[in-house]
């Protein structure tokens, strides 16, 4: 199913738009879609910061109330930031925070009706985005729904992970996994990067298919473990590297702190807020800028290696009280 949808280039016809308002509904054959504020094709949209456009993206809640169940699957795929689901991880812990920045996908999974009513339209729904090829991410929009039925029908983990561990440099085990590749990248991780490069102020960290997404390594194995494109490994956890000795924390603070005042190098590691992310700095650290503008080079879960600011990622990462390892 996954393989077949990624063969279909995908998009819905935006038409019918209603005008005169900062949201509004417009019609796709028998369903009134609720229409968002902006989107990544927004002349606007990067005049806004990460944080600033999922605050205007949020529906409003008398809104909300009134989409039936169908409606509220539309929004959740028509949502501008709906890739950043891949980012937190379809599983529970990454589902609970794209709820809390989707607030369609936040409202459904609070009806009682949500999983009959994602196994009773997910289908339909993913094969309209699917057949659809005005926009190139909506086979995308088809696999999120897909992966959602997936995983709210799936009474177990994914058996594709082998458990094993690898070593900080002074020795303590840490668990790791090896994954397999499971996806086909022109079908998978290629869109998913796509959507990553339009929506956010990034680039691939090279030139090069080796920068493409892939299962197989995730932002802490990159930062902490084996920094390169080559990274056999996927770590969840990389807490041992901290406490053992092994680096030693120079700056805590604040997002838009400046660094003037503190031993920071250049390949330093940045653990976000509450280990929702990891990165390596590649920017200069005293450089007169803020450290939320300062590049950084980063695994983005299961897309690709991306340099970026430091405060340019999903709105799941940040937070306000950044670590710096050395």
């Amino acid at each position: 199913m996954k393989k077949a949808l990624g063969i279909i280039v995908s998009a819905l016809l935006m038409s019918t738009l209603l005008s005169g308002s900062t949201y509004g509904f417009w019609q796709s054959k028998s369903v009134e879609r609720y229409r968002y504020v902006l989107n990544a094709s927004s002349d606007d949209w990067f005049n806004y910061t990460v944080l600033e456009k999922n605050e205007m993206l949020q529906i409003p809640q008398e809104i909300l109330s009134k989409l039936s169940d169908i409606q509220l699957l539309y929004a959740i795929a028509d949502y501008p930031y709906f890739g950043d689901a891949y980012a937190y991880g379809i599983d529970k812990n990454g589902l609970d925070t794209f709820a809390k920045y989707c607030s369609a996908f936040r409202e459904f999974l609070a009806r009682e009706s949500f999983l009959d009513s994602l196994n009773s339209y997910g289908i339909g729904i993913a094969e309209k985005y699917a057949s659809d090829s005005c926009d190139p991410l909506n086979n995308l929009r088809a696999q999120l729904i897909m992966d959602l039925i997936s995983f709210y029908n799936s009474s177990s983990e994914s058996l594709r992970d082998t458990a094993i561990y690898v070593y900080t440099p002074n020795g303590t085990p840490v668990p790791a996994l090896i994954r397999d590749e499971i996806h086909e990248g022109e079908y998978y991780h290629y869109p998913l990067d796509q959507y990553y490069l339009t929506h956010y102020n990034i680039a691939y960290l090279t030139d090069s298919t080796l920068s493409w997404g892939t299962c197989k390594y995730n932002c802490h194995a990159y930062a902490w473990s084996y920094p390169s494109p080559a990274c056999p490994y996927w770590i969840d956890n990389p807490s041992n590297y901290m406490s053992d000795g092994s680096y030693s924390q120079v700056f805590s603070g604040a997002p838009s702190s400046y660094l003037y005042a503190y031993s920071v190098n250049v390949n330093d590691i940045i653990y976000y807020p509450n280990g929702s992310h990891s990165a390596r700095l590649i920017g200069n650290p005293y450089g007169g800028q803020q450290l939320v503008n300062i590049q950084a080079k980063s695994k983005w879960g299961e897309a690709g290696l991306f340099s970026h600011a430091v405060g340019e990622v999903p709105a799941g990462w940040q937070g306000t009280v950044y670590s710096i390892w050395h």
